[in-house]
């Protein structure tokens, strides 16, 4: 019997930081908007592109995934996967197609 995909709860509203790369500055964000999709070849990822405000002004997008976990203390719950982003092609154009739908072609900005 095939387990419930988990569900992972929106991140719409959630503030976050991020340390610049280039700099020693933390930089703050707001998630404005998302739409996510499952992986087709794996059922366990999440695949999210979410409309980010970089220090409430700059407009960005932050491509994400979340993974069941595994590990014990982990187990049954979404992760947030801190790496990069691996996409099939074919996941990433339903991704773009469903932004595309919800905040029209040019995404909304």
């Amino acid at each position: 019997m095939r387990t419930p995909f988990l569900q992972r709860k929106t991140q719409v509203g959630h503030q976050g930081r991020f340390k610049d790369p280039l700099g020693k500055r933390h930089k703050s964000f707001l998630v404005v908007d998302e739409v996510e999709i499952r992986q087709h070849n794996a059922p366990h990822k999440l695949i999210v592109i979410q409309k980010c405000l970089i220090n409430g002004k700059d407009r960005e997008f932050r491509l994400a995934y979340w993974i069941e976990g595994k590990k014990p203390g982990v187990r049954g719950r979404l992760v947030f996967g801190q790496y990069a982003l691996l996409i099939p092609s074919r996941d990433l154009r339903k991704l773009i197609s469903k932004a595309q739908k919800k905040w029209g072609k040019n995404f909304g900005w």
